[in-house]
Order: structure tokens, then C-alpha cells, then sequence
């Protein structure tokens, strides 16, 4: 039994948002287990939110406005958006003028579908009706896309930072719009926080600070 206990202990179960797991977390999560080599961390990519407090999941990475009905969420990061392509991309296409980019093929995940309007409004100009558009499920397709020169997609900083650093996408304006919404760190309130949890969310904190 007291085996079992401890092993309950060390797991730790996380839900995440498919992009913020994919493009922010996993990268990072090598140095969690340097740090913590005892705890064993499972992820779950999760494209629909769950009811946490109704499943076995210890903590949820979620992006919202902070209202999550009666659970308690830690902001780890506020958001910000701006187009991203590859350089290629911006060459071929003489991007320069914001309208420019409407030469480009547009790249669409549908879970931020809303994104694009924030931007041009911000931006001052209008979409033209015509603006040939590919749409994906998954926002780390869109970024794939990009990447290998196919259009252009709109960036979350902290999901598109890895590739702006290493040259696979560019920022071709230096207009970025902060968003309503934030990311954000959520514990299961059935689930009594243990020393896995009080490390992850922790460990999750330093990084945000930091990031």
C-alpha cells in the first residue's frame, strides 16, 4: 500500500490545449525531469475542454479569459499576436506594406479563427473576400505549413518563439496585438495537491516568469 501510495504521488496527469502542449510544454518538459527525476509526467493533448474536477487529470493547461466557473487559475502568460511566414515567403512576396499580405495564401486553425480580424482591424485594412485561404484543425498544422513556405499564419509569441529565434519564420511587421485572453495553469480541486503537483506548478511558474 505504501508503495502504491508514493507511486500515485510521483505521477502527475495534465491536460493541455493541443498547442500550448505541443509548441510550449514539450520542449520544456526534458528540463522538468532533470530538476524532478522522481516524478513521472503524463500529457494529454485535449482539443475539448474537459470538466476537470469530474476527471483524473491533476492540473489543465487551458487559454481563456481567466473565468473558468469555480476553479482557481494561475495566468502563466498573457498573449500576443502577429503574421508569421517563412522567409522565403516574405522575399518572394516583397512583403512591406500591411496590405501586402494579402498576397499571400493564408494559413487558418479554427480553434483561433477569430484571430485574424483582431489583427487587421488593429492593423487598419480589410481582408478582400477573395483572400484564398487553407484551414487546419490542429494550430501546430498551420504552423507546419508556414514553416515549409505554404502562406502565412497568424504567431502566439510564446508558441511561435523557438522558430522566429531560429530562423524557420519571420515577423514581417512589427505590429503585435495583445489578445483578451491569457494561458493558464488550473489545479483539479478533487484532486488534493501533492508535492508533484506543488513542483509542476512550481517549476510552470519559474518558466513563465522567465519566458
Amino acid at each position: 500500500p505504501n508503495i502504491s501510495r508514493r507511486k500515485r504521488a510521483s505521477t502527475l496527469r495534465v491536460t493541455a490545449m493541443p498547442a500550448l502542449g505541443e509548441r510550449w510544454l514539450v520542449p520544456r518538459l526534458g528540463k522538468f525531469r532533470d530538476e524532478f527525476p522522481d516524478i513521472s509526467v503524463e500529457v494529454s493533448a485535449d482539443a475539448a475542454v474537459i470538466d476537470l474536477a469530474d476527471s483524473n487529470f491533476d492540473l489543465a493547461l487551458r487559454y481563456g479569459d481567466g473565468r473558468f466557473g469555480d476553479l482557481e487559475a494561475v495566468k502563466l502568460f498573457p498573449d500576443e499576436i502577429f503574421p508569421v511566414m517563412a522567409p522565403t515567403v516574405a522575399t518572394k512576396y516583397r512583403i512591406n506594406e500591411f496590405t501586402d499580405i494579402f498576397r499571400v495564401p493564408r494559413l487558418q486553425d479554427t480553434y483561433w479563427a477569430s484571430d485574424w480580424k483582431l489583427w487587421l482591424d488593429a492593423a487598419g485594412v480589410i481582408a478582400p473576400a477573395d483572400w484564398h485561404q487553407t484551414s487546419f484543425t490542429l494550430y501546430s498544422m498551420a504552423l507546419s505549413a508556414a514553416a515549409a513556405g505554404q502562406g502565412v499564419v497568424m504567431g502566439h509569441h510564446v508558441l511561435v518563439e523557438s522558430d522566429l529565434r531560429e530562423g524557420r519564420l519571420v515577423e514581417p511587421f512589427g505590429l503585435r496585438v495583445k489578445v483578451p485572453k491569457s494561458f493558464y495553469c488550473i489545479e483539479n480541486p478533487n484532486r488534493p495537491g501533492s508535492e508533484a503537483v506543488k513542483a509542476f506548478v512550481d517549476w510552470l511558474a519559474r518558466l513563465a516568469v522567465s519566458n
